[in-house]
């Protein structure tokens, strides 16, 4: 079994303050969606990790 870590897409939305914690209320933040690949034998897997509960309750981090 093989695993692949993916950046299935970087957004960049305005409000950095409320989202990352960092920069201005117009200052754009960075999310990543994260992927998982998963190669199983002759089959392959995709698995949505979403942002993870760590990104929201410490954003500064």
């Amino acid at each position: 079994m093989r695993v692949h870590h993916l950046n299935c897409g970087t957004m960049r939305p305005l409000g950095g303050r409320l989202i990352d914690g960092r920069g201005g209320f117009l200052h754009r933040a960075e999310l990543v969606c994260h992927c998982l690949l998963v190669e199983t034998g002759d089959e392959l897997v995709l698995v949505d990790t979403g942002m993870g509960s760590p990104s929201v309750e410490r954003p500064g981090e």
